[in-house]
């Protein structure tokens, strides 16, 4: 393979080092990033939204795209996108005491309530994101990438043979089952059961949902019956998965003290002011202060007033937003400026550098993909050079070209299959010095002085046994005369020792109904039936027209050539006869036959 090496320039720029810096506009007195800044430590219900059935229309997917279906069976159900609510959703919309009530009778009869909330769906219309312009594979593929964790609260209760109880399960789409995330309660009133996985990816099924399970024990004499009052899953997403405005955010909270802060450098003694503009009059929001890096630090303060003034201990304080209860608070707009006043919000100026292109003064050579596919070429064909080389001198010499493209070797491996020439070669010319082991597909050796041949590298004949060997030549025609079936008559017989090489028979049969003959040849006494079974035997029959290896009296011109593949030798006798191999009936062969052999 010829390889192109590449010419290369430097390329020189004026001015290479310089940088132009913009600003954003915004103002050095705030001091807090946005939220979408990594310097932000989230927590991970900011990036968390419920899915419910507040406002869900039976039969349409408008409103909200999740199913429910109040039904029973005689064991668990698996999920399936199908809906029938009693008609009405209007009782799941809130956690309000309206009840909906399922119950069914018949021993082994399971009430159930199962939810199926579309991911896909909700992700789409919750953060923005076109999921639902994806194909579902590669909606479900992002889904599984990005979702960290589900919840899974469902409010009710249930009642069967054994008393109040009720179970709440997630579907495991991995192992195709409810059980191995499963809870129960035995409240005789709405009560809360949680499952929860961090395994999102076993739990999302091929269609983007997820689904859950709220039941009854089985009925006996005793009906089975499930409550509920209330049902949501809590989808997490993974950090930059979503996104996050500059300066608001949204905190799902579950329980109280779920924070979100970040940490700025300040003054030791100094004044500051925190501020914000919460979503509501709620007194559970909270500003803390931690004095140095992150929230393990002695707080500095904690409390709803806003804004907040205090004063930095050291040269890092962490700032934290947070509630003190369960729910949904926004923060927007936090300001955190030197001072004990409050001013109008601004957002924390920020500088984009970008490096100046200078003036190229010489363009070099760009490095492009195609210059190192072509570099990677060069190297892949040089290191199969060296990788066929026994050692770094033989690699300096492995192939030699001159002016003319003559080429130098110091050994050539050729591992073509057979069936296919390892080589092509044009010219007829003597190659001095080609030691080789075939000629023409046979075998030769010396030994002692004596050429010898072989077909198979095993079994070897002199080449000089056939001098003073006196050549056997029967070329003639003649008749078996009548032959019973399985009959044989001689057509040639050889009596002493020596080398049968090719037999070839032709017959003109007369008598009978569809006489078949064959050919056998006995050596020594060991007779090979050449019309079967030949490929047992050191001889082949090639009827040279038709294509069997026996005749019928259609076949008056056919003729049959005995393949040996070798000559064969004999001791005491060779004797050449056809068999009336079909025919019940007498027949009579007229052949015409040619057999040649060297006799001692």
């Amino acid at each position: 393979m010829a390889y192109t090496p590449t010419t290369w320039l430097d390329r020189a720029v004026q001015y290479a080092r310089r940088f132009y810096v913009r600003s954003n506009g915004g103002s050095d007195k705030n001091l807090l990033p946005p939220f979408n800044d990594l310097a932000w430590t989230l927590h991970e219900n900011t990036r968390m939204k419920q899915a419910n059935f507040n406002g869900k229309v039976t039969g349409s997917t408008t409103e909200q795209p999740h199913l429910a279906l109040a039904g029973s069976a005689s064991s668990l159900p698996s999920p399936a996108l199908s809906e029938n609510f009693g008609g009405s959703y209007s009782k799941l919309f809130a956690l309000d005491a309206q009840i909906q009530t399922n119950t069914f009778g018949g021993t082994g009869n399971i009430a159930f309530h199962r939810f199926s909330f579309n991911l896909i769906e909700h992700v789409t219309r919750t953060y923005g994101i076109p999921l639902n312009t994806m194909t579902t594979a590669d909606a479900v593929a992002w889904l599984k990438a990005n979702v960290t964790k589900l919840t899974g609260n469902w409010h009710g209760y249930g009642s069967g043979p054994a008393g109040n109880k009720a179970y709440f399960a997630l579907w495991r789409n991995a192992t195709s089952t409810w059980a191995t995330n499963v809870a129960s309660h035995t409240s005789a009133t709405v009560a809360l059961i949680t499952r929860t996985t961090t395994d999102a990816t076993s739990y999302i099924d091929v269609n983007g949902f997820i689904h859950g399970l709220a039941y009854a024990d089985a009925a006996t004499t005793t009906a089975s019956t499930i409550n509920t009052d209330f049902v949501e899953l809590e989808v997490y997403m993974s950090a930059n998965s979503v996104p996050i405005a500059d300066y608001f955010l949204e905190l799902n909270a579950t329980v109280s003290n779920q924070q979100s802060y970040v940490t700025v450098q300040t003054v030791p003694g100094q004044s500051y002011t925190i501020s914000a503009v919460f979503g509501s009059a709620d007194s559970n929001y909270r500003f803390r202060a931690y004095d140095g890096v992150g929230v393990s630090g002695t707080q500095i303060f904690s409390g709803g007033t806003n804004p907040r003034t205090f004063t930095a201990v050291s040269t890092n304080t962490t700032i934290v937003l947070s509630s003190q209860a369960a729910g949904t608070f926004t923060f927007t707009n936090p300001q955190l400026e030197l001072g004990s006043s409050a001013t109008a919000f601004l957002p924390m100026q920020s500088y984009t550098i970008t490096q100046s292109p200078g003036i190229i003064t010489q363009a070099g050579t760009p490095i492009t993909a195609a210059v190192m596919n072509a570099i990677e070429t060069g190297i892949s064909w040089a290191h199969g050079l060296l990788d066929a080389a026994t050692n770094a001198a033989t690699a300096n010499a492995l192939v030699k070209r001159d002016v003319n493209g003559d080429a130098s070797l110091r050994r050539l491996t050729l591992t073509q299959a057979d069936g296919t020439a390892p080589a092509v070669v044009t010219s007829k010319t003597l190659v001095t010095n080609w030691n080789a082991d075939r000629v023409d597909g046979f075998h030769f050796r010396n030994t002692n002085g004596y050429m010898e041949y072989s077909t198979d590298g095993v079994g070897w004949e002199r080449l000089s046994d056939y001098t003073g060997r006196t050549p056997y030549a029967y070329n003639n025609s003649g008749s078996t005369g009548s032959l019973a079936q399985d009959a044989t008559a001689n057509v040639v017989s050889i009596s002493g020792s020596g080398l049968l090489t090719e037999v070839k028979i032709q017959d003109y049969t007369s008598g009978g109904s569809n006489p078949m003959y064959g050919v056998e040849i006995v050596l020594d006494g060991v007779v090979f039936p050449l019309f079967y079974d030949s490929g047992s035997q050191p001889f082949a029959v090639q009827e040279l027209a038709g294509g069997r290896g026996f005749l019928s009296a259609s076949d008056s011109s056919h003729r049959q050539m005995v393949n040996m593949t070798s000559p064969m030798p004999f001791s005491t006798s060779a004797v050449i006869r056809l068999k009336n191999v079909a025919n019940s009936s007498q027949v009579s062969f007229d052949y015409q036959a040619r057999v040649l052999a060297l006799l001692d």
